[in-house]
């Protein structure tokens, strides 16, 4: 029924004005030239002075009631699911309700890392079936970085950049349909990855600091030799392959007919492992993307869609595949036809 449709009604992303050539940034971390090459990064875009990552989730957010022809008093949940946040122990979707006038909207945050978006996606696609009196949700995020990865870069694999985006949910929306969702923890890689000093494993102290134990790190790695990393690498492809396969089932589609691919904007080489191994080579995708924005954590979610759209990557009837993983790990499928 066209009334259990929900679909992305609207999507905005912003970027810092600020640019930075993406080597100059991580080379002090000892990354290889060759490496780095392979991540495919070029440049990324920094946030300046004291701008905060929910200002970037409530830029994106107004792009996004502008996109959809709302006004903000359409809202009637807010998700918020960035991971670096104004404050710790502190709730962005509250602002945002605030600073965009979402009167009668209730919010609260998520911490999913990477996966945040699309899991809201599957989220908020529930909370409008099972709640008639809920219309319309709003997905946000903002990422700056600098503050707990210094240089951006993480265990040689993935840079990161900042910035904001979000898309609007909504009752009744047929186009950019929510077709299927699937998603999947794997618990043992909990402590893969910390900011160990904020919470109560250790106490924020001196030599917490100086430790660098205040900064996101590669914590508690079950992974360690080369052949474990080979392991864990065919392990989340299987995963993967049996997520894909179960989305389109409850989508009643076939994987061919998938045309466009969002995975993270972490790395072209992990990318095309992934759309070659998931026999989705035929796909367009954002793998070029990457070159402009590094990885903003769940941020590439709903910039991605904004961005295909933009560029002309995706047009009506697309069936697009959005892979997303968080550390923990957790992974998600959102399948969407445009």
């Amino acid at each position: 029924m066209a009334r259990d449709a929900v679909g992305i009604a609207g999507v905005g992303s912003y970027l810092p004005e600020k640019v930075v050539d993406a080597w100059e940034v991580v080379q002090s971390s000892g990354i290889s030239r060759q490496k780095f090459d392979k991540i495919g990064c070029v440049r990324l875009h920094q946030a300046s002075g004291d701008q905060s990552p929910s200002d970037m989730a409530i830029t994106a957010s107004r792009r996004a009631l502008e996109d959809a022809a709302l006004e903000a008093g359409a809202i009637d949940a807010i998700i918020y699911t960035g991971s670096v946040k104004d404050c710790v122990r502190w709730s962005a979707a509250a602002r945002v309700q605030h600073e965009l006038g979402c009167r009668r909207a209730f919010g609260f945050d998520i911490y999913q890392g990477c996966n945040g978006q699309n899991m809201a996606m599957h989220i908020g696609r529930a909370m409008i079936r099972s709640d008639r009196e809920i219309d319309t949700i709003l997905v946000c995020s903002g990422e700056r970085f600098d503050t707990t990865l210094t240089p951006p870069i993480l265990g040689h694999t993935y840079l990161f950049g900042d910035g904001g985006s979000a898309g609007i949910l909504r009752r009744g929306h047929r186009q950019l349909q929510i077709l299927a969702t699937a998603y999947r923890t794997w618990g043992i890689h909990y402590d893969n990855f910390a900011v160990p000093a904020i919470g109560t494993w250790c106490r924020l102290d001196q030599q917490a600091l100086s430790r660098g134990l205040h900064q996101l790190q590669i914590w508690r790695p079950r992974c360690r030799t080369r052949e474990q990393l080979a392991e864990f690498g065919e392990q989340v492809l299987q995963i993967a392959d049996e997520l894909i396969a179960t989305a389109c089932r409850r989508a009643g589609i076939e994987r061919g007919q998938i045309a466009f691919v969002a995975t993270v904007n972490g790395s072209k080489r992990h990318n095309r492992v992934f759309l070659d191994s998931m026999k989705l080579s035929h796909c367009r995708s954002n793998i070029d993307y990457i070159e402009e924005t590094a990885h903003m954590g769940s941020t590439d979610t709903f910039y991605n869609l904004d961005r295909a759209r933009r560029d002309g990557d995706i047009k009506p009837g697309d069936i697009i595949l959005f892979y997303t993983g968080g550390a923990g790990y957790t992974w998600a499928i959102t399948l969407v036809r445009y």
